[in-house]
């Protein structure tokens, strides 16, 4: 039972980790490369990357891979698998998403009305 609660946390809090480290690392990659035609699929590359890494770094000591098969003796690779498949969704689909909204409700939150 501790196993299994502890996978779902864990894979809340390295979901969570790694989205915004993602986020920010393709909005910090975009702007620094502004003059160059290809910034979009390097950030988008450097965003799934570190999601990846991110999330699996979290996912593997917590036990995820535990939670995932429903077994103690469980291979950490389901957990890397995991990380892996979140970082192919923040390249692909969410990029700059959650840090982009953040980001515009400050900017929103500064403006004089």
């Amino acid at each position: 039972m501790i196993h299994t609660s502890l996978g779902v946390v864990g894979f809340i809090i390295g979901s969570i980790m790694g989205q915004f480290a993602g986020a920010w690392t393709y909005l910090r990659t975009k702007l620094a490369l502004q003059a160059f035609w290809y910034r979009e699929i390097v950030s988008a590359l450097l965003a799934g990357l570190v999601t990846a890494l991110i999330a699996t770094a979290v996912y593997v000591p917590l036990g995820v891979h535990i939670w995932i098969t429903q077994r103690q003796d469980a291979p950490w690779a389901a957990a890397a698998f995991l990380g892996v498949c979140m970082g192919i969704c923040q390249g692909v689909l969410f990029r700059d998403r959650p840090a982009r909204s953040i980001l515009e409700q400050l900017r929103d939150r500064d403006k004089p009305t």
